[in-house]
């Protein structure tokens, strides 16, 4: 894996991979419809690199170059002293960063008039339209579904928008490499095989614990005030006849 920050410094791109702090969760995170996260960890002065910066672009890629995430970090990282070194204080930086879609979902979303009986590959661009650019590509294909009636709410994020129209269509979009692209659901399939990896499902065990209890209470969100049995007795009279 390689870990690239470009700190708008001048120096363009900078390998962060070495500084990686490997004791904490490097994890990158897809949900539907919404920016993806990538959460990490590095100490750049074991190699005197300079600590990341708000708006530094962030690249993750495997060891084959195939991008996994981009995007920018929206805010200063957390930084957490290590200790003493020759220079002085050792820090490293937890940093979090959002995926490409963060420079559209800054800028403010403009009032814009409903659409009628479009396509998303129609609709997802008008919204960029109104917002403005900010160096992002899409590609969204034709047939990708028609909607009924979407109008962008300028109270929202363009990522909100964005997820509402792709949820409508019954789609989903994804921001990478500075491009945004929606395709159904279920475009991509992919096959969990059990001769893949390690596991090995003979080993595996499960059992279930339950604890006895002798009483149990159950709270709501509201509770009785007072606790009262009633109860009725009484003779049933037959009924006379002549």
């Amino acid at each position: 894996m390689k870990l690239t920050i470009d700190n708008l410094d001048g120096n363009g791109a900078v390998d962060y991979s070495p500084v990686i702090v490997t004791n904490s969760r490097f994890r990158i995170e897809r949900q539907l419809n919404e920016p993806s996260l990538c959460n990490f960890t590095v100490a750049p002065t074991a190699l005197t690199l300079p600590m990341p910066t708000r708006n530094g672009r962030v690249t993750v890629s495997d060891d084959s170059g195939v991008l996994l995430f981009t995007g920018y970090i929206p805010t200063e990282p957390a930084l957490e002293l290590l200790g003493q070194n020759s220079q002085g204080a050792a820090y490293q930086a937890v940093v979090s960063a959002i995926s490409d879609e963060v420079l559209l979902s800054r800028l403010p979303m403009p009032q814009s008039p409903a659409g009628y009986s479009q396509q998303t590959n129609q609709l997802l661009p008008a919204i960029n339209a109104g917002a403005g650019s900010a160096g992002i590509t899409f590609t969204t294909p034709e047939g990708n579904g028609v909607i009924g009636e979407f109008q962008a709410n300028p109270g929202q994020t363009w990522s909100e928008n964005a997820g509402t129209l792709a949820s409508m269509a019954r789609s989903t979009y994804r921001a990478l490499n500075s491009e945004i692209t929606m395709l159904p659901i279920g475009s991509f399939v992919h096959t969990l095989s059990e001769a893949n990896g390690t596991l090995n499902i003979a080993q595996l065990a499960a059992s279930m614990v339950r604890a006895l209890a002798n009483d149990v209470t159950v709270c709501g969100p509201s509770e009785p005030s007072a606790y009262v049995t009633e109860f009725f007795e009484g003779t049933v009279r037959p009924s006379s006849s002549t």
